[in-house]
């Protein structure tokens, strides 16, 4: 086959002349060639990269591109100017790399269709695929008819797609952007704004190009934006209208109007979770509100200072509450006030006052009735009828959302060993912050999804969530709540077999002024103790439990699982031959747990006792334990229990005896990633003679935490999309992880993902 191409020199457009009149011919045959398949593309690349890439790194550029081949090419230039040579672990630089490398490419092409194709493509840039031909041509400044000409000829360039005016791939329009001048694209997108909003578009079209234009100065621009603000507030997007308030403050309002503008933003800035927001709370009391605005700018700044400076948000919500007319207003002020003095002991007499006002107790007021019945260590029939009243309706997350009063009555049925109301209210609260787009509240939800786990679920899981909710939680400057992430992250690393890092975490924890006085402070002795003592330092680890046990009985922090710090003292005891003591404060506990009378609560301190009493003695008293626990939902606890039955059967050379309770801890420890106890278990059934099982290489034990955070949350029903968003990773990762997680649980689909990661029956929870 011979193929001669010709063109006259010297005449401008006569490629794009001669070009369609071949295309035009009777014989003539259009082929639009397909996106290039993975094979196709791994070869480009390597051309480029000079050396095959991998995978992961050929599946991100054909979705960065499209498959389109002068998008590869120059990504595979850009990306060596980069120093990437196409590992997998690179593939999720790509997208990042793309359009800046493009812009120069896209630039010349356009050049050489002539201005009025430039002023189209850089009009449909800006106002994107949902623009009229007449947007269009108004943008570009151009008669229809020469916008509609303009437009075929990019198409014909592959700019756009034929027949409109969408990019034939997002970089290429990214690009076409990147290639507008600062100034330039600002007026576009002003003038943008108003065509759209002179024809009546959608009030988010018109706000998306108002926040790309520079201020005018202009009250209708401000109203547009407020408008946009409260339309994406409503619609579960805060963040979005955090971005359109500031673009609104910068036009700026009148002064009449400025106060109540800083109040709108200073109240999603706390809802995102934006430490700006308490200056800006600030700045609107000093802008003149009073009354219900005053009340509620105090209020959601308290929302913020409420774990940085606790008596500083005390004193704002105290003023708010006394301003404050609104009846939901009030609610959401005492469920701030309540909050802020269940943290502190020095606060119990402010909230026992509280507590006690005559009335008709709001949802709120039941909450915190709730938290201190469990607390108080009250018979379990009162606390669980609280629990039903507060949480199998909707009537507190309606009043106040997944906050600070929410959480603590999740940590509250925690404590009462209401493992499926904890779970079900968890979802609850974590479907309500999606919904309105609260960072603090899904934070919330993860820092009690990771104390969940660590007492009833998977401890993999409950680092995954431990680890991401902190990550938030720094960016966010919450100091209190950094505290007891830190805290059950160090104990779920303990138990995982991790010690070096759950120490080192511990170590580097600077405590914040007044922690000696709060509810976080046992919890993260108790942690620290439990460390020194894995690694040889027991008088330091004593001196802490003891300490931990005071601040405990003086915050009238009385629940077992509590920092479990009485009962770690007293194993400890235990150990060092204190058999008196360690009695006596066994003594001092079952007293309290009988009162309660929860199978688990009962379960541990009997294990505790256990270990005092030691021989045949102690092993009945452990028989009673393993029991009781197995009764509960306390899954870690009683894997323990039955590792220690088993360890005290072999001791006392009743070895066959021994292999049955080791062996279904062993179990039960490996199905939750209690590396450290399934080690533990499994030298004790050696020493008993027994030649337990592999660790096995597939199953839920052998998903990595963020392996099993990612299926979890799949399991819950999230998109791909949803997952990513939530966790801070792209899409790719999200798939990644799923695969990894569908291989190594033996499942293909996301409908067998609830049952496959489900721990399995060997800790039903305790009849109702």
């Amino acid at each position: 086959m011979l193929v001669v191409g010709a063109a006259r020199s010297g005449e401008p457009g006569a490629e794009r002349e001669l070009l369609a009149a071949l295309g035009g011919g009777p014989a003539a045959r259009l082929l639009r060639p397909a996106p290039l398949s993975a094979a196709a593309a791994e070869r480009l690349l390597a051309g480029s990269l000079g050396s095959e890439p991998a995978a992961p790194f050929v599946d991100a550029s054909l979705g960065a591109t499209g498959g389109n081949p002068l998008l590869l090419r120059e990504l595979g230039r850009a990306a060596v100017e980069q120093g990437l040579r196409g590992g997998a672990d690179e593939a999720e630089r790509i997208a990042a790399i793309g359009s800046a490398d493009l812009v120069a490419v896209v630039e010349r092409r356009l050049a050489a269709l002539g201005p009025d194709a430039v002023a189209v493509a850089r009009a449909a840039a800006v106002l994107g695929e949902r623009a009229t031909r007449d947007d269009l041509a108004a943008l570009a400044r151009l008669e229809p008819a020469a916008a509609t000409a303009a437009a075929d000829r990019l198409a014909r360039a592959t700019v756009l797609e034929p027949g409109g005016w969408t990019f034939v791939h997002p970089l290429v329009r990214e690009a076409a952007q990147a290639g507008i001048p600062p100034g330039e694209r600002a007026d576009l997108h002003g003038r943008a704004a108003d065509r759209l909003a002179a024809r009546g578009a959608r009030l988010q079209e018109v706000a998306a190009h108002l926040l790309a234009a520079e201020p005018r100065g202009a009250r209708e621009t401000v109203a547009t934006l407020r408008a946009a603000a409260a339309a994406a507030a409503a619609e579960g997007a805060p963040a979005t209208a955090v971005a359109h308030l500031r673009r609104a403050l910068r036009e700026p309002p009148a002064e009449a109007e400025r106060a109540a503008l800083l109040l709108e933003l200073g109240e999603l800035e706390v809802t995102v979770g934006d430490p700006a927001g308490t200056a800006r709370l600030g700045a609107a009391i000093d802008a003149g509100l009073d009354g219900d605005g005053s009340a509620r700018a105090r209020g959601a700044r308290a929302r913020m200072l409420l774990f940085s400076d606790l008596h500083g948000a005390i004193a704002d919500l105290e003023t708010a509450v006394s301003s404050a007319s609104d009846g939901e207003l009030r609610l959401q002020l005492e469920a701030s006030l309540l909050d802020a003095t269940a943290y502190d002991a020095s606060l119990r007499a402010r909230r026992e006052r509280l507590l006690s006002a005559p009335g008709e107790p709001s949802p709120v007021r039941l909450a915190h009735r709730l938290v201190e019945s469990a607390y108080r260590c009250e018979p379990i029939e009162r606390t669980e009828q609280l629990a039903h009243r507060v949480v199998t309706t909707r009537a507190l997350l309606d009043a106040v959302g997944p906050n600070s009063t929410y959480n603590l009555a999740v940590v509250a049925l925690r404590h009462a060993e209401l493992r499926d109301l904890a779970d079900a209210a968890l979802g609850e609260g974590e479907r309500e912050a999606r919904r309105t787009g609260s960072r603090l509240g899904l934070v919330m939800i993860e820092h009690a999804r990771a104390f969940w786990h660590l007492t009833f679920g998977s401890l993999t899981a409950g680092e995954g969530y431990a680890r991401s909710g902190l990550e938030v939680m720094r960016e966010l400057s919450l100091g209190l709540p950094v505290t007891s992430m830190e805290t059950v992250l160090s104990e779920l690393l303990r138990e995982r077999g991790e010690l070096e890092e759950a120490a080192a975490r511990l170590e580097a924890v600077t405590l914040p002024p007044g922690a000696e006085r709060t509810i976080v402070y046992p919890d993260f002795l108790s942690a620290r103790a439990m460390v020194r003592w894995a690694r040889g330092g027991r008088e330091a680890a004593e001196a802490d439990l003891r300490e931990a046990r005071r601040a405990l009985r003086d915050g009238g922090w009385r629940a077992p699982l509590k920092s479990m710090a009485p009962l770690r003292l007293i194993h400890l005891l235990a150990e060092r031959g204190e058999r008196e003591e360690a009695l006596a404060l066994a003594g001092e506990e079952l007293a309290v747990v009988e009162r309660i009378g929860t199978p688990g609560a009962l379960g541990l301190v009997r294990h505790a006792r256990a270990r005092a009493l030691g021989g045949e003695e102690g092993i009945a008293e452990l028989r009673e334990a393993v029991a009781l626990l197995e009764r509960s939902p306390l899954l870690l606890q009683t894997a323990w229990a039955r590792h220690d039955l088993g360890a005290e059967l072999r001791r006392a050379r009743r070895r066959a005896e021994a292999r049955e309770p080791l062996r279904a801890a062993l179990d039960l420890g490996r199905r939750i990633g209690a590396t450290r106890l399934a080690d533990a278990a499994r030298d004790e059934l050696l020493a008993a003679g027994a030649r337990p099982r592999r660790e096995a290489l597939s199953g839920v034990e052998a998903l990595t935490p963020s392996e099993r955070r990612v299926a979890e949350l799949a399991a819950r029903g999230m998109t791909n999309r949803e997952i990513a968003e939530t966790l801070w990773v792209t899409r790719k990762t999200v798939e990644l992880h799923l695969g990894h997680a569908y291989a190594k649980l033996g499942i293909r689909s996301r409908a067998q993902l609830a049952d496959a990661l489900a721990p399995g029956p060997a800790a039903p929870a305790p009849a109702a």
